[in-house]
């Protein structure tokens, strides 16, 4: 099935920041999918995610970008930041990172603002990085992030880990690694509250429209309205990650980064859902449907195909992965239905389906 773009709409229709495509998101697509990670990754805790349904915002979302950036297909976006996946888009030549909550009079010209460091990609970052060119990319750390509640409960403040996500990339290449300049702002210069919509900054008449209506125009669609789950079949390219394995080739990274790794144990009985459910079409059937092959760029660890084997009989490991073909069934024609098949066993003549068949009419002689 070809891929597309589905076009983001509001997650709340008070909120126009967060917006979700539909089709791309996990939960959405199939009730199997344990798929929690904008949830788990929220600072203040604003997400809840119910499978078939998707994420909803049941809290005051600070618009930090930080589940946007959690999220493996990409489904969750926030506006203002750069939207660097679309391809007529170009990064600005930048050396430093701005929080757009400091005041703009106080920002270095060369600085890109942004609405919280912490929704930063480290593949935006990695781009950035390079085109800073040797004096390298650097984060602004203003004093606000340690109380800001975009913070929530993690350890590490938004600047902090965004450094952390960035450099772990960058060590020992060509490109300088990602430094944070403290620089705090005169004690008269009070620090916001990062907290619900009426902060962001230009919101248009539309927007403003929401905010104010009792009954907002734009509102998150109920999914039995629309047919249910979105097309668990529909392929999602992942962009960000594999722009990521391109930025890390740029700034020639010394060592690849981490592929996830597949096992297949030999319980495997090539139905193929693993790979007719697989997002990213990471896993997919070889051409004459007698096996399957994986590629490990393509791979989020979704988790989807271990979770819909019958058998069980898939195990995904963090790194190790290497493309090719992973498993190798020898094929055979049912002797009813004449479709090909993987059989158990060298005497099996019939598919899975139709053995069953076979196996209820006997017993409805017994």
């Amino acid at each position: 099935m070809a891929n597309s773009q589905p076009e983001n709409v509001p997650l709340d229709g008070n909120d126009p920041r967060v917006r979700l495509a539909d089709s791309a998101c996990l939960p959405r697509r199939t009730p199997l999918s344990a798929c929690q990670a904008c949830a788990d990754t929220c600072p203040v805790g604003a997400l809840t995610v119910t499978a078939g349904t998707g994420p909803e915002l049941t809290g005051d979302c600070t618009g930090c970008g930080a589940c946007a950036v959690a999220c493996p297909t990409e489904a969750l976006s926030v506006d203002d930041f750069p939207n660097v996946d679309d391809p007529a888009h170009t990064l600005p030549p930048v050396r430093s990172l701005e929080c757009m909550r400091v005041p703009g009079a106080l920002t270095p010209e060369d600085a890109l603002r942004v609405p919280c460091l912490a929704g930063l990609h480290e593949a935006d970052m990695l781009a950035m990085a390079r085109a800073a060119g040797p004096n390298g990319l650097t984060l602004m750390d203003r004093g606000w992030c340690s109380d800001c509640p975009a913070r929530g409960d993690w350890q590490a403040t938004p600047v902090d880990d965004a450094q952390r996500r960035a450099n772990q990339h960058l060590a020992g290449s060509t490109t300088p690694p990602v430094t944070v300049t403290r620089a705090p702002l005169p004690e008269d210069i009070a620090s916001p509250v990062a907290r619900g919509p009426e902060l962001r900054r230009g919101n248009s008449r539309r927007q403003l429209l929401q905010l104010f209506s009792p009954e907002p125009e734009t509102t998150k669609s109920d999914p039995g309205e629309t047919g249910g789950t979105a097309d668990p079949r529909q392929r999602i390219t992942p962009q960000r990650r594999l722009r990521l394995l391109a930025e890390r080739r740029l700034v020639a990274a010394p060592t690849p980064p981490p592929a996830p790794r597949l096992e297949i144990d030999g319980n495997c009985c090539n139905t193929g859902i693993c790979a007719a459910l697989c997002p990213t079409k990471a896993l997919a059937r070889t051409e004459a449907d007698d096996g399957l092959e994986f590629e490990p760029d393509l791979c989020i660890r979704c988790g989807l195909c271990a979770a819909v084997c019958p058998q069980q009989a898939i195990t995904i490991h963090a790194e190790g992965g290497t493309s090719g073909r992973l498993t190798n069934h020898r094929q055979a024609t049912c002797r009813d239905c004449d479709r090909r098949f993987s059989p158990a066993s060298d005497d099996a003549t019939h598919c899975e389906a139709c053995e069953k068949s076979r196996g209820l009419g006997r017993a409805a002689f017994i």
